[in-house]
């Protein structure tokens, strides 16, 4: 079984708002190459990530998403 979250519907999590569940994107699902958040901090780690693609640190990161941690 996988954890989930959501934003609204039957993942949500109450107390968890978006700069949360944005965050497990990010970091839990390695979406942030693809996320632009609202969040300043978010944004620009995002923005970041998305330059820094095919780096050492964008490889690793990918692999940290893909483990079953």
């Amino acid at each position: 079984m996988q954890f989930d979250c959501q934003r609204d519907g039957d993942f949500k999590i109450y107390g968890v708002g978006d700069f949360g569940v944005t965050s497990f994107e990010i970091w839990c699902r390695g979406l942030g190459h693809a996320l632009h958040p609202k969040d300043k901090a978010l944004s620009v780690f995002c923005s970041w990530l998305r330059q820094s693609r095919g780096s050492k640190v964008s490889k690793l990161s990918t692999a940290m998403a893909d483990s079953d941690v």
